[in-house]
């Protein structure tokens, strides 16, 4: 890996470092404690809470920030990963909950038979899942199917904030 995404993978092994990825209104966070125990490997971080694999891609740029924090006078110091418009495309985004079937890909390999569901959020550059093999979660996340999260007669959104399944 070249670029933007091997200098933060130097970070990546690195208990201090927090990460999230996601818009205004969603976001999936990875932090992990110093002495907590962790599989790595040469892109990914593994624990038993969660996990997070960064990935090379044409045109990426790091971008510092700084902003205020919510404790008076600290400030929150950030690196952003980002990405062309055109790069950063998922495709149609979908508008309403809708499942994607298994997940090939989850990082820790007892996850690959999970389903994945993309929550519907609607932005084109970023895919907002949630994976679960829990029957009673699926009939649930299944019959909100088709239907935006947020809906108020979808009962998935409180099944999910009950369950707090892996946020993918």
């Amino acid at each position: 890996m070249t670029g933007p995404a091997a200098t933060l993978l130097g970070a990546l092994p690195h208990p201090g470092w927090g990460w999230g990825v996601g818009v205004l209104g969603a976001i999936a966070e990875f932090t992990r404690h110093p002495d907590e125990p962790a599989d790595l490997s040469d892109a990914a971080v593994v624990t038993g809470r969660g996990g997070i694999r960064l990935t090379g891609a044409a045109g990426q740029v790091l971008v510092a920030q700084e902003a205020p924090s919510r404790h008076a006078g600290h400030w929150q110091h950030s690196l952003l990963l980002c990405l062309p418009a055109a790069a950063a495309s998922c495709g149609q985004a979908p508008d309403a909950l809708a499942e994607l079937g298994p997940d090939p890909a989850a990082l820790r390999p007892a996850d690959r038979g999970a389903i994945l569901f993309d929550l519907g959020l609607g932005f084109p550059h970023l895919r907002a899942c949630v994976r679960s093999a829990d029957p009673a979660l699926l009939a649930v996340l299944r019959a909100g199917c088709g239907r935006p999260l947020l809906d108020p007669g979808n009962p998935a959104g409180a099944a999910i904030a009950h369950a707090s399944p892996h946020r993918v």
